[in-house]
């Protein structure tokens, strides 16, 4: 269930980068209200890069623009040290922790009791 999410999140993301590339090229061509750089790359950053760059080579759009280029290839940078922090925290968890943190997350309504830390059950 949780690949399909992250897949059709990917999917959507994509989608909606390529868009937002080809309606700032359409505007930047027609002299219209432009798309934020800031907006772009946020989007880039949010999972949308590989659309992102097939739009920077496919629509020729923002290739001149060298610091939009340089913070455009630095996003995949990002996303693998942020994903990297990320495993490292988790995995430096023991496992009643990796247990305790699932159970924050989780939105199981048929539970009676929550699973508190050892410091706030009873008889401390």
């Amino acid at each position: 269930m949780i690949f399909f999410a992250f897949a059709l999140w990917i999917a959507t993301i994509n989608a909606v980068t390529y868009g937002a590339f080809s309606h700032d090229k359409s505007r930047a061509e027609n002299g219209g209200y432009r798309m934020s750089e800031a907006r772009l790359l946020r989007l880039a950053m949010l999972g949308g890069w590989p659309a992102a760059k097939l739009a920077q080579r496919r629509l020729r759009h923002k290739t001149r623009k060298m610091p939009f280029a340089r913070d455009l290839n630095r996003v995949p940078v990002k996303q693998a040290l942020i994903l990297g922090c990320g495993l490292l925290v988790f995995g430096a968890l023991n496992s009643a922790d990796r247990v305790q943190m699932r159970s924050l997350f989780s939105f199981d309504v048929s539970a009676e009791k929550p699973i508190l830390p050892r410091r706030f059950g009873p008889g401390n």
